[in-house]
């Protein structure tokens, strides 16, 4: 599917690696995510426009009300349920523009050597819930085989409160040749055989603290053993030559944010 890809367009693949190129290594105090780990937090405030973000989100879910309750009945999953997704961020600026941040985006595109495509925006809320199943249970994603999942806590997130925990790349990918495991969810006791939760790292801090992660190379789970309720910020770039991978369709909402749009930006908008 990814040669399929690059055949049926080869100037979009060829161009996003040139531009990808073009940017160079990261400096000294840049922004990246270490190849060999696939993951690293963010720290609160770390990047221009993170805490504006943080804050939007919270407006948007506060103004959700009731109709948190009537998006619960009817979610696929009840312990993970999207309550703002991809163009419904255009009516909070601070979303997008923190989004494709040329921060953010230049660091997926190091790390795929490709501009990426912003695949996916979710504002999720994690009710009360007791159950274990599904992406509460240890797994990596299968979009393709690399991918980068930012994840922020919108407000604070303690140890009740489900915390999203992965385990990096360095760890996971031994683990999972070892298991010969390449998709479907694992379980707790799967897990522990090759004590891959002793390098777990949790989610657990303040609004505003983060994480990147490559759910494709990366174990990870989270919405599980909820005593309190979570709610993150979660927006996926992949490659262009992804399998699973595609640009939401922006509709007209988009127009108003064209003009501080640079070229990078428009690409990963898949606007161009």
């Amino acid at each position: 599917m990814q040669a399929l890809k690059v055949v049926r367009n080869p100037g979009d693949h060829r161009r996003r690696r040139l531009l990808a190129a073009a940017l160079g290594d990261a400096g000294t105090g840049s922004f990246s995510i270490p190849h060999a780990e696939g993951s690293r937090l963010l720290g609160v405030g770390e990047l221009p426009g993170q805490a504006e973000a943080v804050a939007a989100a919270q407006v948007a879910f506060q103004g959700l009300g009731g109709a948190r309750e009537q998006t619960l009945r009817s979610a696929n999953k009840r312990f993970l349920v999207s309550v703002l997704r991809d163009g419904e961020i255009l009516e909070h600026p601070p979303l997008l523009r923190f989004i494709v941040s040329r921060a953010v985006v230049d660091a997926a595109a190091r790390y795929f050597g490709s501009i990426p495509v912003l695949s996916t925006v979710r504002l999720w809320w994690t009710p009360v819930n007791d159950s274990i199943e599904s992406s509460q249970l240890l797994h990596r994603d299968a979009e393709g085989p690399t991918q980068l999942k930012f994840f922020l806590n919108v407000f604070a997130v303690g140890s009740d409160a489900g915390p999203l925990t992965y385990v990096p790349a360095a760890v996971s990918e031994p683990a999972m040749r070892r298991l010969g495991y390449r998709r479907g969810k694992l379980t707790d006791e799967a897990a522990d055989d090759v004590g891959v939760m002793d390098h777990g790292v949790t989610l657990i801090g303040d609004a505003g603290l983060g994480a990147v992660v490559d759910t494709s190379r990366c174990l990870h789970r989270g919405s599980r053993g909820n005593l309190e309720e979570r709610v993150i910020l979660m927006f996926q770039f992949t490659p262009g030559t992804c399998p699973r991978g595609a640009a939401p369709s922006w509709g007209a909402g988009i127009l108003p944010y064209l003009d501080e749009l640079d070229p990078v930006q428009r690409l990963v908008l898949n606007l161009e």
